[in-house]
């Protein structure tokens, strides 16, 4: 019995001997090789999720992602910025390390472009936090721009006698031309140290805009200007154009508005040089009262070039004088006697009421208490008060100012005789004074000086 059992003994080990060894690897039923499994790193894996932030404006937004991290607190991921740029002036970022998980997930960091300089990049690399695994991205990129165009005022000097203003600010590239890719209002301010005239008193902006709005496509826009009051000594404006983001500025940052009072210069003897209203001037810019059916193209009183038309004015002081007429012409028929004038201020006369934007002659307006409104050789009116303009400009070739008078508060009763009976808003005289300020209805010639 006991030979019995170790020979079976033996067999069993010669038995187990020949058995094949077990493979984890193969371990199916029919002895197939199985493919290995994925491994899991066992470490988060942090990379932004793309090499360049995305670019919104002035705004670049840099994103992180961060896989295989399951922990329940925060993870924090520091940010290293690299740039020339300074920080505060030039640009600003929303925060300085990601937040990832918790009650505040911070996955988003944003660079907001302030000054707009020769290009600077600014570069965030990410710090990996211990026990965590640098992705494929841990540097991201950003350029902060330079200029893409100057703005500027077009004039850096004006003398004005009106009392309104209207200033021009121009966008324009190195070559001159440019258009602005979105509505933008440039900002302009009072550079008190160097203006006399006082904001608020003696100017305001219109509206209380003080900025320049540039509609998209365009390249330009305006300010304008209430002019209030004229002081000596507190005659001048200095306007700056403010921080414009984006653009530079061009060659006239600054513009200085002189502030005139025409009333003074107005002092003299003065002989007509030429007629302005002459009936082709009238009619080419009435031509709205033929066309809405009324016929006002009587001329034969208009007043015309008589050489012997000359009047003088004697000023008492800064408010007011004397305007003593020697007409020979029409113009009689409105000036009928010597007048007391009183300065009433600056004013803009349109001269053509068929151009956009309007083009204007800054004047003085004064006011006459003896003339005849009807501008009628019999007729006269009850109300013997009118406004007058009175503007300068220069001629080059007589190389002197030439004075240009505007009759443009008047009722006629002779020439133009059916706009009396025109409503106002179709285009007749206006019920509150000055009555015919408009082109086609106010009278208007020129004037030299008498030299002795």
């Amino acid at each position: 019995m006991k030979k019995l059992f170790l020979v079976m003994a033996a067999v069993a080990t010669m038995l187990a001997g020949c058995a094949p060894e077990e493979n984890p690897e193969n371990d199916n039923q029919n002895g197939e090789q199985d493919e290995k499994p994925v491994e899991t790193p066992s470490n988060p894996v942090i990379s932004f999720a793309a090499s360049e932030p995305s670019v919104e404006g002035d705004v670049a937004t840099f994103t992180v992602d961060v896989k295989g991290y399951t922990g329940k607190e925060a993870l924090t991921i520091p940010v290293a910025v690299e740039t020339e740029a300074v920080e505060g002036t030039d640009f600003e970022i929303s925060a300085k390390e990601f937040v990832w998980g918790g009650d505040a997930p911070v996955t988003t960091i944003t660079v907001t472009q302030l000054s707009y300089l020769p290009e600077k990049p600014v570069k965030l690399t990410l710090e990996m936090p211990e026990g965590c695994e640098a992705g494929e991205i841990v540097s991201s990129e950003t350029k902060l721009l330079k200029r893409i165009a100057f703005v500027s005022f077009e004039e850096y000097y004006v003398e004005t006698a009106s009392n309104y203003l209207e200033l021009l600010v121009t966008v324009s590239d190195m070559n001159g031309e440019f258009s602005v890719p979105e509505d933008v209002e440039f900002y302009v301010a009072v550079d008190e140290e160097k203006s006399t005239a006082v904001l608020g008193e003696h100017f305001e902006f219109d509206y209380d805009e003080n900025f320049a709005y540039v509609f998209e496509g365009d390249s330009e826009g305006y300010l304008f200007l209430n002019l209030l009051k004229i002081e000596e000594g507190k005659d001048k404006i200095v306007l700056k154009l403010e921080d414009a983001g984006k653009y530079g500025f061009g060659n006239n940052m600054e513009i200085e508005i002189k502030l005139l009072s025409y009333f003074p210069k107005l002092a003299g003897k003065w002989s007509v040089h030429e007629i302005i209203s002459t009936p082709e001037f009238l009619e080419e810019m009435g031509w709205w009262t033929s066309m809405n059916g009324w016929d006002v193209s009587v001329y034969d009183d208009v007043p015309s070039l008589n050489p012997n038309d000359s009047f003088e004015v004697i000023i008492n002081d800064g408010s007011n004088g004397r305007l003593i007429p020697n007409f020979e012409s029409t113009f009689k028929n409105y000036f009928i006697g010597e007048t007391n004038i009183t300065n009433a201020g600056g004013y803009e006369v349109f001269l053509d009421g068929m151009s956009f934007p309007p083009v204007t002659a800054s004047t003085t307006l004064v006011i006459c208490d003896n003339i005849n409104r009807y501008f009628h050789a019999s007729e006269m009116s009850e109300d013997k008060e009118g406004y007058v303009a009175f503007g300068f400009t220069y001629d080059e070739t007589l190389d002197e100012d030439i004075l240009t008078m505007y009759v443009i508060d008047h009722t006629s009763h002779s020439f133009l005789p059916g706009v009396v009976d025109i409503p106002f808003d179709w285009g007749g005289y206006s019920p509150e004074k000055p009555s015919a300020s408009t082109p086609g209805q106010w009278i208007a010639a020129s004037f030299r000086k008498v030299t002795e």
